[in-house]
């Protein structure tokens, strides 16, 4: 049979079959395995059985706990506000139950998920009056093994208090497997520790293009992952969340979270990590994200990893972060990470521009640096550390001193840098002062390999070049340099510990 004759066939009948149910008013039939919840029923007092949408619960905690005592069946919540005083439970939560779906974002007529809205029909679950009137709820909602929270708007809570009671306002998982968070907005929650939207204790959730927005904390302002926590999001946006480490998300206690096709905007650390904190022994992978006009008040205003176990950044983009002090995109510490296919953009710091490693060692591949600007290494600053560093592009960042790159070590080294650079180009790089496209200086030992360097400037000298103080002999294999036209300074300056093997241009 002609395939395209039969569907056509096929969506003919459908449309006479829904004619003819409008026609005589026949219902659809409501879907099974459901528990309705309004917080708007009209069902009178003793008649709410969550069975339908005419005799719904009015509250969220009614429909779980009577789905938890079905096998199989979900729950489905109507638009509105449901902000009731939770007595059930001593810290004023939505108590998620095993194996219990729970979806919001119905009109309160449907007959199908398919037809639900939760964006138009906002559904919101507020801590304002959890634990008593004018008392919020120290968490908003508390997750559950195979447990699936979509549609809501989570907002009002604010957990303060020893232990778990001061982590996580909107949301408190622990211990708990294959959670799912899907479609929800996590907006003005707070925690006097960490966590301000999400707390993940030692649990993995699945959290998918969620909103997390205007959330606080102390770490972690949107979420905080800790104690093993390897969460898997993706396609989700945090924007103005605000900490003093970890604006929008904090990772501690060897979690590994994977974290990918999401924006961070505009979120704040006034110490470090604007957009996300790595801490010790943690080991995140982060793919295909962006990072935009972050901030720190000292460290990191895009991103601060220290101590990390292991840490994999792809094909992200850092435009516009900004840090008091190091690492307006990135800073690194004491941590080796693999950074690959990123750009790194109009970023500002004090020292390193785009990146700023302090003994460390980190491989930067494929990536690109562009009109980021600090005092030391416009591009990159390399401060007691020994990255490897090929094929990336530096262009048109500027600095006082290091316009591309800076590297730099203490006297004596205890940390020398040892920075490997292969294959790269640095063009119309600016310095202020000394080393418009690359600035060495005490102690430093750079090994540069198959590199251009091409109309970079300096207002004093060493427009490519600037070597002051170097360790050892520094080798340039098959270097191209290329002379600037401020003809009224000198073009590169060596100090006699450096070699050279290549030719100028």
């Amino acid at each position: 049979m002609n395939s395209r004759f039969f569907m056509g066939n096929l969506v003919r009948m459908s449309c006479v079959f829904l004619v003819l149910l409008f026609l005589t008013g026949c219902p659809l039939e409501i879907a099974e395995n459901v528990v309705f919840v309004d917080a708007e029923s009209s069902a009178g007092a003793g008649s709410e059985d969550g069975t339908s949408w005419d005799r719904a619960f009015d509250t969220v905690q009614e429909g779980i706990d009577a789905a938890s005592l079905l096998d199989g069946f979900e729950v489905w919540v109507a638009q509105g506000t449901y902000g009731e005083v939770r007595s059930g439970d001593a810290d004023g939560s939505v108590v998620m139950k095993a194996d219990v779906a729970v979806f919001g974002g119905f009109r309160g007529n449907e007959v199908s998920i398919f037809q639900r809205d939760w964006e138009l029909n906002e559904t919101i679950l507020s801590g304002d009056n959890g634990r008593g009137v004018g008392h919020a709820a120290y968490h908003v909602v508390k997750g559950a093994d195979y447990a699936t929270l979509d549609g809501f708007t989570i907002t009002g809570g604010h957990a303060v208090g020893r232990d778990s009671q001061g982590q996580g306002g909107g949301m408190f998982n622990r211990g708990h497997f294959l959670l799912s968070v899907s479609n929800c907005i996590f907006t003005e929650n707070s925690a006097e520790f960490g966590g301000g939207g999400m707390s993940n204790y030692a649990t993995s959730p699945r959290i998918t293009n969620c909103i997390f927005i205007g959330n606080s904390a102390n770490s972690g302002g949107g979420i905080k992952n800790m104690y093993e926590s390897s969460p898997k999001i993706s396609s989700c946006s945090f924007t103005e969340n605000c900490a003093v480490s970890g604006g929008a998300i904090e990772n501690s206690g060897e979690s590994a979270p994977e974290i990918s096709y999401s924006i961070f905007t505009g979120n704040t650390a006034s110490w470090g990590g604007g957009g996300i904190y790595n801490g010790s022994q943690t080991s995140p992978e982060i793919r295909k994200c962006d990072f935009l006009n972050n901030s720190a008040g000292e460290f990191g205003g895009g991103m601060y990893n220290v101590n990390v176990s292991s840490l994999t950044i792809k094909n992200c983009i850092f435009e516009g972060n900004e840090a008091s002090y190091k690492g307006g995109g990135i800073y690194t510490q004491a941590s080796s990470p693999i950074i690959q296919d990123s750009r790194f953009s109009g970023n500002l710091a004090f020292s390193g521009g785009g990146m700023q490693n302090d003994r460390s060692m980190p491989q930067v591949g494929d990536c690109i640096f562009i009109k980021n600007r600090a005092e030391h290494g416009g591009g990159m600053q390399n401060e007691r550390s020994t990255p490897q560093v090929r094929d990336c592009i530096f262009i048109k960042n500027r600095a006082e001193q290091g316009g591309g790159m800076q590297n730099y070590s203490d006297v004596p080294p205890e940390f020398p840098t040892f920075a490997v650079i292969s294959n790269s180009f640095f063009i119309g790089n600016l310095a202020m002062n000394v080393g418009g496209g690359m600035l060495n200086l005490s102690q430093a030992a750079p090994v540069v390999t198959n590199c251009m360097f091409i109309g970079n400037s300096a207002v004093e000298y060493g427009a490519d070049f600037c070597t002051k103080g170097i360790l050892s002999d520094t080798v340039f294999n098959l270097v191209y340099l290329s002379r600037t036209s401020d003809a009224a300074q000198e073009t590169n300056s060596f100090d006699s510990s450096f070699s050279f093997i290549g030719r100028f241009v």
